[in-house]
């Protein structure tokens, strides 16, 4: 049987991208097709497949991995002239750059693992908000009812498309009028809780973009005097760190083990993304018995169980987190708890559910 894995781009460290690697892991014979791959991170690929890595001449200019937004109608092409005429089964793994447009041999089997539909051509929150104002909407409204009818095609090719949450599972039944089925990805559990204390600091740990929502964190811990430890990099650093007082720390990236070194201190994690398609990292730190303090919405209300593992503010406003971690210091949480539920996420139920899918399409339809 021959195999091929399509994902969109990887350019940083994030959700998507340990989806892919784990994927990678389950089947790592499988051919591997994305456009565009930073060159510093292409050795964690390497590291893991025996099949062929096929890129474009975008992965050689840098500047496309901070604009790579530029080239989404572009990639519309490359998945429509992709040749995947010789593979029995193709998994794309797919978010905005919309991978699950391919095509392939009309007896293949085709699965497409959705992060989201692409929150551009909605109304979701995304990075590039402007376009929704009424003079950028007329000026580019060709391009984007383009985009949008390729959007409609590509949620017609997958033999079946598998959400990442409940959340996501409703935006594709919104968007293309399919069923999905639910398979949350695979996060990197702790086997043990953190046995320090109740912490020293609070953590908010994400791509620094304005759909996480740091800025909210960070006035609000300001405001409060209160330790917090930013963890991530993105367009937002430079303007965050203008708007932090002396107590906020960013601490750029990190690795796993300088990660696990700022677990073991960490109160509570702050989640302030808006729509969240999933939010990993919130069952990242419950695995290590931290609880979240995190924005009522998307994923989030899937990966916090209120007032166990966490809690929620209702508002996106600085003065709704605020009383939250005001009501959260009066609080305690169970940290087995917090681990227990966690399970559910594990790589190995991921593995589990994606062999048992893929077994059974190959079964059916080959």
């Amino acid at each position: 049987m021959k195999m091929a894995i399509v994902h969109d781009v990887y350019l940083h460290v994030g959700g998507a991208e340990n989806v892919l690697l784990e994927l990678i892991k389950i089947y790592p014979k499988a051919d591997l097709f994305i456009p565009i791959i930073n060159k510093k991170l292409r050795s964690k690929i390497e590291k893991l497949t025996k099949g062929k890595i096929q890129t474009t001449f975008f992965s050689k200019i840098p500047f496309f991995y901070t604009h790579a937004s530029l080239i989404k109608p572009l990639l519309i092409f490359y998945w429509e002239k992709l040749d995947l005429s010789k593979y029995n089964l193709v998994i794309s793994s797919t978010h905005s750059f919309n991978s699950k447009l391919i095509n392939v041999h009309e007896k293949a089997v085709h699965i497409s693992y959705v992060y989201t539909p692409p929150r551009y051509l909605s109304k979701k929150f995304n990075e590039i908000q402007i376009l929704n104002k009424p003079f950028f909407s007329f000026l580019f409204m060709p391009i984007f009812n383009w985009l949008k009818k390729k959007d409609l095609e590509s949620g017609k090719k997958p033999d079946l498309m598998i959400g990442i949450s409940r959340e996501v599972q409703k935006r594709i039944k919104e968007t293309y009028k399919r069923k999905s089925l639910l398979v949350y990805p695979p996060v990197n559990i702790s086997l043990k809780v953190t046995k320090k204390g109740n912490g020293k600091y609070y953590l908010f740990f994400s791509r620094l973009v304005k759909q996480k929502g740091a800025y909210l964190a960070i006035k609000a811990c300001t405001e409060l005097n209160i330790p917090l430890l930013v963890v991530g990099v993105g367009p937002e650093l430079k303007r965050l760190k203008k708007i932090a007082g002396p107590n906020i720390k960013f601490k750029g990236f990190v690795n796993n083990s300088q990660l696990e070194k700022i677990f073991i201190d960490t109160k509570a994690l702050i989640n302030c993304a808006i729509e969240e398609d999933f939010g990993m990292v919130t069952i990242e730190a419950g695995s290590r018995g931290i609880p979240t303090i995190g924005f009522k919405s998307g994923g989030l209300i899937e990966t916090i169980l209120d007032k166990k593992t966490g809690i929620f503010f209702s508002q996106h406003t600085v003065k709704s987190l605020t009383r939250a971690i005001e009501r959260f210091e009066s609080m305690t949480f169970e940290k087995e708890k917090c681990h227990n539920f966690s399970k559910k996420f594990s790589t190995k139920v991921f593995e589990r559910k994606i062999k048992l899918i893929t077994d059974y399409y190959l079964n059916k339809y080959l």
